[in-house]
């Protein structure tokens, strides 16, 4: 077998193997991002529809976006974002389900990244 054939195995079972990670790596993107997220400006972004991925440059999206299709991600959920805000970000929940409009914009937010990440 060639080295050649073996670095193509090597990337393809890497790949499926990675894609099993593949909801967990977006998950991590939205968390990371979210990190420097305080319940203020939390509000403030529901109240004012306002979207938190603004400082995110189009370069940025199509970066993440590669990252997305070099793992064969194929979506997120909705669900899934809020099981990881509600264990990570318990603070910011609170402010979504709270606020009035909260989970709609959480959605908005969800399907904003789903545009950006497979358009």
């Amino acid at each position: 077998m060639k080295v050649r054939d073996i670095g193509e195995k090597l990337k393809h079972v890497g790949g499926a193997f990675i894609s099993g990670f593949g909801p967990s790596l977006i998950l991590g993107m939205f968390r990371g991002y979210l990190d420097e997220t305080t319940v203020d400006m939390c509000c403030e972004s529901i109240l004012h529809n306002q979207s938190l991925w603004q400082g995110l440059t189009e370069d940025d999206w199509l970066y993440y976006a590669g990252i997305v299709k070099e793992y064969k991600i194929d979506e997120i959920k909705y669900e899934d974002i809020v099981k990881e805000l509600t264990k990570n970000r318990i603070d910011l929940m609170g402010v979504i389900i709270n606020t009035p409009g909260g989970e709609a914009w959480l959605q908005a937010q969800v399907q904003f990244v789903k545009s950006k990440l497979w358009p």
